[in-house]
């Protein structure tokens, strides 16, 4: 996770790796799913992150988004986040 940052207009941002790990059912049988995602936390998200123990377990909600215009990798953006202490379903760890 990189450290809190401003930008130009003051606003704070992190951008943070998520870590998933689940186990899931298809065509009725259990799936191991493991994933890393990019995500950016801004304004209260990213303040509220910086004071997170790196490794929590989170809930987090939010829309995807090209990192960047004309790129076709994709980016989280956390638009409101939950400390989970207990991911039956699966967890994102930062």
């Amino acid at each position: 996770m990189q450290s809190l940052r401003y930008t130009p207009a003051g606003v704070a941002m992190i951008d943070a790796v998520l870590s998933h790990r689940s186990s899931q059912v298809e065509a009725g049988h259990a799936r191991q799913v493991e994933f890393d995602l990019s995500a950016r936390f801004a304004d209260r998200q990213a303040e509220r992150l910086s004071r997170t123990a790196l490794g929590s377990a989170l809930k987090v909600q939010g829309f995807m988004a090209a990192r960047r215009k004309g790129s076709k990798a994709l980016l989280l953006h956390v638009t409101e986040f939950e400390l989970d202490s207990v991911s039956p379903a699966g967890e994102a760890r930062h």
